[in-house]
């Protein structure tokens, strides 16, 4: 059975990596043919189309090339708070970031920048400012507030007994 699943996880991988290799040729001549157009409006937003749906097969593909072990991550030593702030005011200027300062952590910061793009993406799209008190929360996510278990009586707890 763990045969199985590992072979059909292998060929679920190289769907993946086959489907995403083979849209770059098609993309590649879409994105000629959107530098093509007149400048205007709907110009810039088919090339911000086109951008974006270039990433997402590039994210593909390295997942795929991650999952196979063709690529190893190129660590290096990157100071978090420095380059939290950069790429934040780069991808999300409106945003407001706190960071501790000194931190030094060894990733590659290709994937890094990539994973703080998908948050700041998420956070512009799907996000609300913080709120400590719960509003614009779901009700679900709210804070609730401490109150204790009941104990049970004396006469069942196990440390009422020497």
């Amino acid at each position: 059975m763990a045969e199985a699943l590992q072979a059909r996880l292998e060929a679920e991988r190289r769907v993946t990596a086959d489907i995403a290799h083979e849209l770059r040729t098609p993309l590649t001549g879409l994105t000629t043919a959107a530098e093509l157009l007149p400048p205007g409006r709907m110009t810039d937003i088919v090339q911000d189309r086109v951008k974006a749906l270039c990433a997402l097969v590039e994210d593909v593909l390295e997942v795929a090339r991650l999952d196979t072990a063709t690529e190893r991550p190129a660590l290096t030593d990157v100071a978090l708070g420095d380059f939290t702030t950069r790429r934040t005011a780069a991808f999300a200027p409106d945003a407001q970031v706190h960071v501790h300062t000194g931190t030094v952590v060894a990733t590659d910061p290709r994937r890094l920048e990539r994973i703080l793009a998908n948050l700041l993406a998420n956070a512009v799209r799907h996000g609300r400012p913080p709120d400590h008190r719960g509003r614009g929360r779901p009700p679900h996510h709210r804070p609730r507030p401490r109150t204790r278990l009941p104990r049970p009586p004396a006469a069942r707890r196990t440390d009422a007994f020497p």
